[in-house]
């Protein structure tokens, strides 16, 4: 839950430094910067977006389906909305003011192309910060 208007929500001041957590190092913002450069490297070419994901092996319905929803989440919580209040397992109505529903395609696409540089990162070449 988001602390009062101003201070730091709590989940982030509990959160253990990135280079510590489970003992694993972090991805390096070199390594992201890199996945970023190639993916823009690939829309440059001119790839399809269906075939980029097809490539990944990541189905479109799904992935459209997890960046809205994120998306929605994001937006709720810009107008000052909690999304856990919303029921998991009944369709709940959302109302979101002219602003927030006009983040919606900005937050979608980011998020689309944050999931897209990590599918790019390898693993085995994470680096501390």
């Amino acid at each position: 839950m988001l602390s009062a208007a101003g201070s730091t929500p709590a989940a982030l001041t509990e959160c253990p430094p990135r280079n510590q957590r489970d003992g694993e190092p972090m991805i390096g913002k070199d390594q992201i910067s890199e996945a970023v450069r190639c993916n823009d490297a690939l829309a440059e070419e001119n790839l399809d977006f269906e075939a980029f994901w097809e490539a990944q092996d990541v189905s479109i319905r799904d992935l459209t389906y997890v960046a809205h929803q994120r998306a929605l989440r994001a937006a709720m919580v810009y107008d000052g909305q909690d999304p856990r209040a919303m029921s998991r397992t009944h369709p709940t109505p959302v109302y979101l003011s002219p602003e927030a529903l006009a983040l919606i395609p900005t937050l979608v696409a980011a998020w689309v192309d944050g999931f897209a540089a990590g599918l790019r990162l390898n693993p085995n070449e994470r680096t501390g910060v």
